[in-house]
């Protein structure tokens, strides 16, 4: 690999040269990657979004994290992705819940929390589910979407604040992207 010129702006990212050989289906070795001092608009036809090659991000297991509970307790943890580091993360989550409120009030909402690194406080709510009748099912999904959060803190879903009778579960992607 040709070593570093000091007099131009360049990219060693191991990463990306690899996910660019992949995508391009290059052979053989990719030097420094130069940067270009102009700016060049370019727009693939048929595009749809901000899309670098076509794919969605792709969750391994250890991203994943998945909980259900049958007839929980108020308020209770359903999912925990526990401390993260830090980072922008890659980020989805689907949220389902089905049953009835065991004194015949409102059900809901089903809901999933950003929290602080001390999991003392919710930072933002990202999504939920409200159910305004007493017996019922309800699910909802979270597009992908690009997430930053700092050291230690986490994504929670959390059990509606009424005793209720049924199952909750969900599910939460989160995948830090690689940074230069």
């Amino acid at each position: 690999m040709a070593q570093r010129d000091p007099t131009r702006p360049q990219l060693d990212f191991p990463e990306l040269v690899a996910e660019l050989i992949t995508r391009l289906r290059l052979t053989g070795q990719v030097g420094l990657l130069d940067f270009s001092d102009q700016v060049v608009p370019a727009f693939l036809i048929g595009s749809r979004g901000i899309d670098f090659g076509g794919a969605s991000p792709v969750f391994t297991s250890a991203e994943t994290f998945f909980g259900e509970l049958q007839d929980p307790a108020i308020s209770a943890i359903v999912v925990d992705t526990g401390p993260l580091p830090e980072g922008t993360y890659d980020f989805t989550a689907n949220l389902s819940l089905s049953g009835s409120a065991t004194l015949g009030g409102v059900l809901g909402p089903l809901r999933l929390e950003h929290r602080n690194a001390a999991n003392n406080a919710t930072l933002a709510t990202l999504l939920g589910v409200t159910m305004k009748t007493p017996e019922t099912n309800g699910t909802t999904v979270l597009p992908v979407l690009g997430y930053t959060i700092a050291l230690n803190e986490r994504f929670q879903i959390i059990s509606p604040a009424v005793a209720m009778i049924g199952s909750v579960s969900g599910t939460i992607f989160a995948a830090r992207r690689p940074t230069p």
